[in-house]
């Protein structure tokens, strides 16, 4: 494999934490790295795998994936491909390049000497220590908390969630954050100042301090595991800022992978590979029954007793309902131990239940000690029988007795001590050993938890300015909204001004028209009236001339008369006149016939002059038309006489004006003829007379 010296150097500048290696110490880690290209769709790692590698990305792009969905994308030779690719074992993520990608590998070992080494020779001391470099990368809040048992066992993914759900809240001193008898709503981390943990005291007024807390510890967590009440109160000794979680995150992202459930069937095969059952019950609760072979550890006493449990063990935690048992199980998760509650407690799984289940493959284990038990306490009443029965010996006896244990006593004391400080420097040790770990296991997690972090503020950020510039165009367009508003209403307002003064123009025009139509019926009145006195005159005289001819005719009635009771000759010639009348009439019918036409014609003039006023009155002249004609033709039979008279009575006075001259002209002109011809003739009435009085 190619390593050429200068792509290496300047490779090695980028990433983190090898660019805090001298030039010396990056030469000798050269000899055990290596550069290998992957295919795109080829797995760099899959979750759950367990190697000794460190992995860079050089170049192209990779996917991060927890349980088949992307968590992060990475290019290489950007400042987020500077850390190791998912440092934590076994690996929480699966890394599948989406194009062609080169990954620069190497021991995690080799890596770990490099540091060592460099900061020994940096500093002159061959006895460096790996707390001394943990204590230098940067020890501050978010670094302590990575180191704690709970989020080091958590998946990268919900790390990533975690820090992005965290609100920052600060706090004066003196003030109040927890509460005690209050519900549980939020987890909380410090971040900066001092805190204090106190219980009051049920019956007084006095409160213990139960503990202070750090930069990086958290607290808040039992109210929300079992869903009670506080059963402290946290109150702060400086100015400082506390990040909060909200129970729902809480639940899902750190309760359910850090504190697991497990039946009585999966529990059966926890205790036969070599797992402990813990009672998380009081003292007399436990002596009054408890699971065969476990150990009594109330939630109260957990934290100062879990030094002396084993850490290679795994624990079952049961009490009667499953709420204390999965405290006690994140309890001792924080403190690095692996263990799970009983699903239900003793209310799901009676002792009897448990009992028999696993006495199947622990009865004989069970037996045994019971008998064990049985011959101690015999052994005890036998020895008690035989002492009783001298006194002074049994007094010599408990003498003897008495000084052997109190040598005891003083032993046990001894070794007690002795064992309390083997157990602390075990502790101090295994302390130190996990810290050095855990230091090395989330160096990259804690750069990428603070990259994560700045760009969740960032994030927060451009969404606070995203805000504000919203407000602020919510404002401008309120604002020209408003404007708009205010020039439609201004503009609506001068359009009802110039409609109203439209319509009063409009009003004033029709009242003026109205007033000028008024005018003009009035003087059409006026020149009407004087024509209706002279039509009026005239059809007196039509009507004296018709009378005149009516004495005529009646005169000529009386004649034809004397003539029919003359002689036959007489008789004859009446009829040939009376035939000539006959046919005279005839065509005073026809020349009536023709005078209908005329009074028509001079009809339709006078209708086209007087068109505005005829509106109203032309469906009822249509009508009286008819009747005109009806009555003309039944007038016209009987004498021309009626002819002046239907027309003046009939017909509209704005039509007579014209109309009613002009038919009374033509009525006097055809009077005047037919009176001239029913008029007898003097001399053939003469003629007559004459033959009459000689035919006598």
């Amino acid at each position: 494999m190619d390593k050429d010296t200068l792509v290496f150097d300047s490779v090695l500048q980028t990433f983190i934490p090898l660019n805090r290696l001298t030039p010396e110490a990056q030469r000798a880690l050269l000899e055990h790295t290596e550069i290998i290209p992957y295919e795109p769709g080829c797995p760099v790692f899959r979750e759950g795998d367990r190697d000794n590698h460190a992995c860079y990305l050089l170049e192209g792009d990779l996917d991060l994936c927890c349980d088949g969905q992307v968590v992060s994308r990475l290019r290489g030779g950007t400042p987020e491909a500077a850390h190791a690719l998912a440092q934590l074992q076994p690996r929480q993520l699966t890394a599948i390049p989406k194009t062609a990608v080169r990954i620069l590998r190497l021991e995690r070992q080799h890596l770990a000497s490099a540091l060592d080494l460099d900061e020994a020779r940096q500093t002159g001391d061959n006895s460096v220590q790996v707390n001394d470099i943990t204590c230098e990368i940067a020890m501050d809040w978010m670094t302590r908390m990575l180191q704690s048992g709970v989020f080091s066992r958590l998946p990268v993914a919900n790390l990533q969630r975690i820090f992005a759900q965290f609100e920052s809240i600060g706090v004066a001193a003196g003030d109040l954050v927890v509460s005690q008898g209050h519900p549980g709503d939020y987890y909380y981390v410090v971040q900066e100042g001092r805190f204090e943990v106190l219980r009051h005291l049920s019956g007084s007024h006095q409160s213990v301090r139960l503990a202070t807390l750090k930069p990086g510890e958290p607290f808040g967590e039992e109210a929300l595991i079992s869903g009670g009440l506080r059963n402290a109160s946290v109150k702060a000794l400086t100015g400082g800022k506390l990040m909060r979680l909200g129970k729902p995150d809480f639940i899902e992202l750190i309760k359910k992978p850090i504190v697991p459930t497990i039946t009585l069937d999966a529990a059966r095969d926890w205790v036969s590979s070599g797992a402990i059952w813990l009672d998380a019950r009081y003292p007399d609760e436990y002596a009054a029954g408890a699971v065969p072979g476990s150990m009594n550890v109330p939630l109260h006493v957990v934290r100062s007793y879990a030094a002396s449990l084993d850490r290679d063990k795994r624990y079952l935690i049961y009490c009667d309902t499953g709420i204390e048992s999965s405290i006690v199980t994140f309890s001792l998760a924080e403190l690095g131990f692996e263990a799970a509650y009983l699903e239900g407690g003793l209310k799901r799984y009676p002792l009897d239940r448990i009992r028999s289940i696993l006495s199947k493959d622990t009865g004989l284990k069970i037996a045994d000690a019971a008998a064990s038990r049985d011959t101690a306490a015999a052994i005890g009443v036998s020895a008690g029988l035989d002492l009783a029965e001298d006194a002074e010996v049994q007094a010599s006896l408990l003498r003897a007795k008495l000084s052997q244990a109190q040598l005891e006593l003083q032993d046990a004391l001894r070794l007690k001590q002795e064992a309390e400080a083997a157990r602390e420097a075990a502790e101090r040790e295994t302390e130190e050993r996990l810290k050095a770990e855990r230091s090395w296991r989330l160096l990259g997690e804690a750069a990428r938890a603070n990259a994560l972090v700045a760009e969740a503020q960032t994030t927060r950020q451009e969404i606070e300015e995203a805000k504000g510039k919203a407000e602020s165009e919510a404002q401008s367009i309120r604002r020209e909204a408003e404007e708009h508003a205010r020039r439609l209403k201004a503009e609506i307002q001068v359009r009802v001004r110039v409609k109203k003064q439209e319509l009063a123009s409009a009003a004033a025009a029709n009242n003026e028209e109205l007033a000028r139509i008024q005018r003009l019926q009035e003087e059409a009145e006026v020149h009407i009236r004087p024509e209706r006195q002279r039509l009026a005159g005239e059809a007196a005289e039509v009507e004296a001339r018709v009378q005149e001819a009516r004495r005529y005719r009646e005169e000529v009635e009386t004649a034809l008369s004397t003539a029919e009771q003359g002689n036959q000759g007489i008789l004859q010639t009446a009829r040939e006149r009376v035939a000539a009348e006959i046919e005279r009439a005839n065509t005073l019918l026809a020349n009536a016939e023709t005078m209908k036409r005329e009074v028509e014609a001079a009809k339709g003039v006078a209708e086209a002059e007087a068109q505005r006023v005829r509106l109203q009155e032309e469906e009822r002249i249509n009508v009286l038309k008819r009747e005109v004609e009806e009555r003309l033709r039944d007038r016209f039979r009987r004498g021309p006489r009626y002819v002046r008279q239907d027309i003046q009575v009939t017909l509209a006075p704005s039509v007579s004006r014209r109309v009613i001259p002009f038919a009374a002209t033509v009525a006097r002109r055809k009077s005047k003829d037919w009176t001239r011809s029913m008029r007898p003739n003097p001399r053939s009435w003469r003629v007559s007379t004459n033959s009459k009085r000689k035919s006598r």
